[in-house]
């Protein structure tokens, strides 16, 4: 800006007008420092742009109204079109908006463009199924099918030799074999088709039962492979990229769902020349696959309520509700990119100073400051002040990770790798927002004789009924209303699962057998291996009587043999069967009364039945604290331990002598217990959930689980249930090697044998 023009643009009173309140680049109207203040955040990114400036040029901005007489029944566009004509007229010098930057109007000028924005596609969540297309080669790597065709190609030579030899050697009259006789041998063995095999010497029926025993060994681990990848769910999304939601408008599978007020979004789409939204566009104007919403959240609620739509709007607006929304995934892939501007009056005195003043605050980060901060303030929005600057009194009855680690609530705790764990950093970040200090009061209660973490807990609900202290810190089972405190939103939910010993795993599940098939299923196997049966009956009997009259019969026990052999190719309820077989014995932690208190409540079939065996037969160990149960169950064997899944997840995971069943018992909610009529319960049920959306409990869980990994020297190491490597197949083809090398030793020592006996058959 020339120094005449910097001089002529200072020290005046601006018009501005303001179209739309669309944080975070426009929060609010009213841009003054004191009404920032109230509002305990930024006006908007453009507010903070043109607030600058006047801080600059001592400027003062007049909000001019939107009194356009041509406007009914408007809508957001509308004031958009209006704001637009008052510059067009002189009557507004700036709009307080973010424009998408087209090329030259008639109507305004724009600055040097402030945000980056992306248009991204929004659309439902992939529909899960059962995906087995690519079992064959998945199940096995390729390395394992490799030895399988050599160690049938190599058994099938070997077998080949020994009955040559024998033949040329032992039988005077030998039966003539073809080497297809020799493969087909070995093939049905491995495959385990019934055959009759026409070779009799000791050495071949040796490698018969090797190749038998190691196809059993493959066909259980290929069996095994193909259940896991049926029990996993693979995700089949309808399409991941812009040309394949493309392709899905020309399949007529997909309609695009756009806001009817981001009209410039369209008119970018409608005037680029890029051939996939050439192809775009033609859908959308001449196909007419689109759908017109009013507002961006009427879009989500489309696409979450209905398959086949496709929501194309700001991908940064779109990646927020996709993180808290459910039901709804947003693709990587952007549609187009287009760049926001302030727009301003033609031949605007302001426009070369906020040129040269954007960049400068691009480079320094304020615009990704003033993003950040606005959405950092949204949890502290509203607050009350009355709440704020405060010692809070709090007790801390058990240490129970993942929920409570520590009891010191110091942030220095948070420099070192352990965490203070889920409820301590709920209320950290509760003293960060609202500059709280937290004093730990201690547990005195002087009715507590041989106390116990029970007893904890009710010295803990009984200060907060009396008032000495405010929360208690400690995930609680959320039950109904009380006189002693209050709760607040839960932050976990919680299911009680069942830890066992590893090797005492296949106890519980002996009942897998019926309950992998529903009777239908078995039926259906029965019924199939009938008529599979008469069918075979029936056409062994035709052929033996018209197209060979001297062919071998076989009996009725034969061919149902062959079927029967084609067809056999070789819980918490499994605890429930062990309790009441009197095997096995519950372990629960005393100190978890609340849990206990739950099974006796549920009406649930098999909790009521895990009660009885419970009260009544006394199936039951109870021990102080959950580590003694672990302890127990790894040193004993009959012993299942009941407590929070969650925990025993972590447990499970970081110890390979224990395993975690998959089937939880019963669900509960873990809240934090505060004082009756807390003024802190409000705020922490607005900003329970949002951690929860955003991920911060699922965070603070994982970063204990790594670091409670990394303390630990027990670590298990997992592996996938399907695909498994040549090295754990390495056993089995060993052991077909030891079988190839004990019939040659055998079929060498028959050849020696000749020398005393003519034959040495059986």
């Amino acid at each position: 800006m020339g120094r005449t023009k910097f001089w002529d643009a200072m020290n005046k009173t601006v018009k501005v007008v303001v179209p739309q309140i669309k944080p975070p680049y426009v929060n609010y109207a009213n841009y003054s420092r004191e009404y920032e203040r109230s509002e305990r955040y930024g006006p908007g990114i453009v507010w903070e742009i043109l607030r600058e400036m006047a801080e600059s040029l001592n400027l003062t901005y007049d909000i001019r109204p939107l009194d356009c007489p041509d406007r009914h029944n408007s809508n957001t566009q509308d004031n958009w079109d209006c704001a637009f004509n008052k510059l067009m007229k002189g009557s507004a010098d700036i709009i307080v908006g973010g424009s998408v930057m087209k090329g030259k109007s008639n109507r305004s000028d724009v600055t040097f463009p402030f945000f980056h924005q992306k248009s991204g596609i929004l659309i439902r969540n992939a529909e899960f199924s059962n995906f087995v297309s690519m079992a064959l080669f998945e199940a096995f790597s390729w390395e394992v099918w490799l030895g399988v065709v050599v160690s049938v190609f190599a058994a099938f030579a070997f077998l080949r030799i020994i009955h040559r030899t024998a033949s040329a050697l032992l039988d005077s009259n030998p039966r003539q074999s073809s080497a297809m006789d020799s493969f087909w041998v070995v093939f049905s063995i491995f495959t385990r088709q019934t055959v009759k095999s026409p070779f009799r010497l000791i050495s071949s029926r040796i490698l018969s039962a090797t190749l038998f025993l190691t196809a059993l060994f493959l066909m259980t681990s290929f069996s095994s492979s193909l259940v896991s990848m049926y029990g996993s769910l693979t995700q089949r999304q309808a399409f991941y990229t812009f040309r394949g939601l493309v392709e899905a408008l020309q399949e007529n599978r997909f309609k695009v769902v756009m806001d009817i007020n981001s009209k410039a979004q369209a008119k970018m789409i409608q005037t680029r020349n890029h051939s996939l939204l050439g192809l775009l566009r033609h859908e959308v104007r001449v196909n007419k696959k689109v759908v017109y919403i009013d507002g961006i959240m009427n879009g989500v609620r489309l696409v979450q309520s209905k398959p086949g739509y496709a929501l194309i709007g700001s991908m940064d607006v779109l990646d927020i509700l996709a993180k808290v929304e459910c039901n709804i995934v947003l693709l990587k892939d952007p549609v187009l990119t287009t760049y926001l501007t302030i727009p301003v009056r033609k031949t605007s005195p302001y426009k070369d100073y906020l040129n040269r003043r954007i960049p400068q605050l691009i480079q320094f980060g304020f615009i990704e400051k003033w993003t950040r901060d606005y959405t950092m303030a949204l949890g502290a929005k509203n607050m009350r002040t009355d709440i704020m600057n405060r010692t809070v009194r709090v007790v801390v009855p058990q240490i129970k990770p993942p929920y409570v680690n520590q009891v010191e609530d110091s942030l220095k705790n948070d420099q070192v790798r352990s965490r203070p764990g889920i409820v301590w950093e709920i209320l950290l970040e509760m003293a960060r927002s609202l500059n709280l200090t937290y004093e730990v009061e201690p547990l005195d209660c002087p009715e507590r004789h041989n106390s116990n973490t029970q007893d904890n807990w009710d010295c803990a609900f009984n200060k907060l009924s009396k008032g000495s202290a405010e929360i208690i810190v400690g995930g609680s089972v959320m039950r109904g209303k009380n006189n002693k405190s209050d709760v607040t939103f839960p932050f976990f939910h919680q299911k009680s699962g069942i830890l066992i010993r590893s090797s005492e795993y296949s106890n519980f599940v002996s009942m897998a057998l019926f309950e992998a098939f529903s009777r239908e299923v078995w039926m259906a196997v029965i019924i199939s291996i009938f008529i599979a049966f008469l069918f075979l009956r029936i056409t062994h009997i035709i052929s033996s009587s018209i197209l060979e009259g001297n062919q071998r019969r076989y009996s009725v026990i034969d061919s149902f043999w062959i079927i029967f052999s084609i067809f056999t190719r070789q819980t918490f309820r499994g605890l429930l069967e062990a309790l009441k077989d009197d095997r096995y014995k519950v372990v629960m932690d005393m100190n978890s009364r609340a849990q206990a208190r739950m099974i006796q409540t549920k009406n649930y079939s098999l909790v009521s039945q895990l009660r009885y065996e419970i009260e009544v037969n006394k199936r039951v160990v109870y021990i102080d604290g959950i580590m003694n149960g672990v302890n127990l169950v790894q040193t004993q064997r009959g012993y299942a331990l009941i407590a929070s899944m969650d925990v025993l997840d972590i447990l499970a995971k970081v110890d390979c002598n224990i395993v975690l069943l998959e089937e939880p018992i019963l669900s509960t909610y873990l809240t934090i217990p505060v004082r009756k009529g807390s003024p802190y319960k409000d705020y922490l049920n607005r900003r329970i959930p949002q951690l929860m959306q955003h991920g911060f409990i699922e965070k603070w869980t994982r970063n204990y689980i790594m670091s409670l990994g990394a303390k630990s020297r027990k670590t298990c190491q997992k592996r996938n249930l399907w695909n498994l490597p040549l090295k754990q197949y390495r056993n089995i083809f060993l052991f077909l090697v030891f079988g190839l090398c004990t019939s040659m030793f055998l079929f060498i020592c028959e050849l020696l044998i000749r020398k005393y006996r003519s034959c040495f058959f059986f």
